[in-house]
């Protein structure tokens, strides 16, 4: 039965099934003959694809252990072939069968576990090192496949792809029980992994013709799915199910993709999530917030999203050599409107009563951050408007029963902010706590850096409460507060102010000392 799965401009079409049966030979003394399964459709679960035939290449290592005394033992391929002697390599000598084995040898975790990896790689979009068990009484191992594959065609002129991610509602990498070795369709159920697998290339494959590339995932029912495709220039395409994806063991889940569009060429300094700040505008922010060093006019991003500087910022001078992370508004250098200003006085920030958006009065415009491509003009500061679409009106992803969870109070690395959530996303583990509140209130969820990082690969931000600066002192502390590159009046520029779980969008003094969070448009 043919099924139809559509995806986001997507088509799906039919699967295309073909066998790989292998053949068996005698055994040597000290060997097992490996051969697979009758009838496994599944191109490039090894290798070398010779017609219908799956083959061995000399050199493939495979896992033993027998089930009576646990010893393990690495066997490794002799010859290339429709069968092939795997004759003894490293390990432990193994006692009477009967044995269970497993390829590639790197995916055996123990007992009956094996591990899917979180990066597959490829050199021309065909697979390697497909998951496959075997289970014998003698030298003879029939392997068979533990997964299933996506087939991804795609076809795009001027470009070449990189990379590609998949992320489901489900772990797809990591630790997986086998159920039983000498089943005739052994299933996997998750231990401990992630929801995202990535298949990298070797070299950049072109799409101006339709190429397939091979991802093998774990058997199951995807509600969510998405796949993100990397060009060698850095731009990106994402394409999300609008219904459930099938994968099935030993079977192949054809998903045709044309006419794309890669946009939002990333900077250094950048993160991965993407946020709708307007109905037909998106960014990414920076990976932490603004830093500057008076001594050698220096600008940088804090090296992690929880970096904040603190009291050090009363050391504020045009001759201090550490770092500070509180600037009046407006104050990015130019027309002698210095980070390092401490004058009480609001119209010597910024512009006078004009919003420095698109201006050089602005941090991201005017200045080279030197770990965020170091030079002018590649990041910017938010408007007003743009923060309350970003926190009120954009669509967002629902999260633990929320839909359209934007934002949400947290802890990182011991260090109070907000967690904003991009436009799609995925919770990457089901380990990590999630938040009770969305979109204001209290919610004390905590995460160490390790956990965040998971968080931030999917695409979080957080932004610190790093209190604020007035002369040359700071206060203010468990409350956070971000310029904004729009004014109010010629006395006050507008601010968003974190603390308590709450986001209030308003005005204050110039002078006042800040955090700055840039952002780069997606385009």
């Amino acid at each position: 039965m043919k099924k139809i799965l559509t995806l986001v401009c997507i088509t799906l079409v039919a699967t295309a099934m073909f066998s790989c049966q292998k053949e068996n030979s005698i055994a040597s003394g000290g060997s097992f003959t490996a051969s697979t399964e009758d009838d496994i459709p599944m191109q490039g679960a090894k290798a070398t694809l010779s017609g219908q035939h799956v083959l061995w290449t000399a050199g493939d290592l495979i896992s033993v252990y027998d089930v009576g005394t646990h010893a393990i033992a690495q066997y490794k391929a002799q010859s290339g072939g429709a069968t092939s002697n795997f004759n003894y390599q490293s390990g432990t000598a193994l006692g009477d069968g009967p044995y269970r084995a497993v390829y590639p040898a790197n995916a055996y975790s123990g007992g009956n576990q094996i591990t899917l990896p979180a990066t597959q790689t490829t050199s021309d979009g065909s697979m390697t090192g497909f998951p496959m068990c075997a289970y014998t009484t003698d030298e003879n191992l029939v392997f068979k496949n533990l997964v299933g594959a996506v087939r991804l065609r795609l076809t795009q002129a001027g470009v070449s792809i990189t990379k590609i991610e998949i992320t489901t509602d489900k772990n797809i990498t990591g630790t997986f029980s086998v159920s039983d070795f000498a089943a005739s369709a052994p299933t996997l159920t998750s231990i401990s992994g992630t929801k995202t697998t990535a298949l990298t290339c070797s070299n950049a494959i072109s799409i101006a013709s339709a190429h397939d590339f091979y991802i093998y995932l774990p058997a199951g029912n995807y509600s969510t799915f998405q796949i993100k495709m990397t060009a060698s220039d850095g731009k990106t395409c994402t394409k999300s199910a609008t219904s459930t994806i099938v994968i099935e063991r030993s079977k192949i889940t054809p998903i045709t993709l044309n006419n794309l569009t890669f946009t939002g060429s990333t900077t250094q300094g950048s993160l991965p999530g993407l946020f709708s700040v307007s109905a037909t505008k998106q960014v990414r922010f920076s990976q932490g917030n603004l830093q500057y060093q008076a001594s050698t006019n220096t600008w940088r991003f804090a090296g992690h999203q929880y970096d904040i500087i603190g009291s050090a910022n009363s050391n504020i001078s045009s001759f201090y050599s550490g770092w500070i992370d509180l600037f009046g508004w407006g104050t990015s250098g130019y027309n002698n409107k210095y980070p390092y200003m401490t004058s009480q006085t609001n119209t010597d920030y910024g512009n006078g009563e004009t919003d420095i958006s698109g201006t050089n009065y602005d941090w991201g415009v005017y200045n080279a951050i030197s770990n965020g491509g170091n030079q002018a003009g590649l990041w910017r500061t938010l408007t007003n408007s743009e923060w309350e679409y970003l926190f009120n009106t954009r669509s967002a992803s629902t999260i633990n029963g929320t839909a359209n969870a934007r934002y949400a109070q947290a802890e990182v690395n011991n260090m109070a902010g907000i967690i904003l959530f991009p436009d799609s996303f995925v919770w990457p583990d089901e380990s990590i706590a999630k938040p009770a509140t969305f979109n204001g209130g209290y919610s004390n969820v905590t995460y160490t850096a390790s956990k965040f990082r998971q968080l931030q690969n999917a695409g979080c931000v957080f932004l610190p409460a790093a209190s604020f600066r007035a002369s040359t002192s700071v206060s203010g502390v468990g409350s956070g507060y971000y310029w904004m590159s729009s004014c109010n009046d010629s006395q006050h520029a507008c601010e968003l102010c974190i603390g308590g779980g709450n986001v209030n969008l308003g005005h204050t003094n110039r002078y006042y000392g800040q955090s700055v969070r840039l952002v780069q448009d997606n385009n």
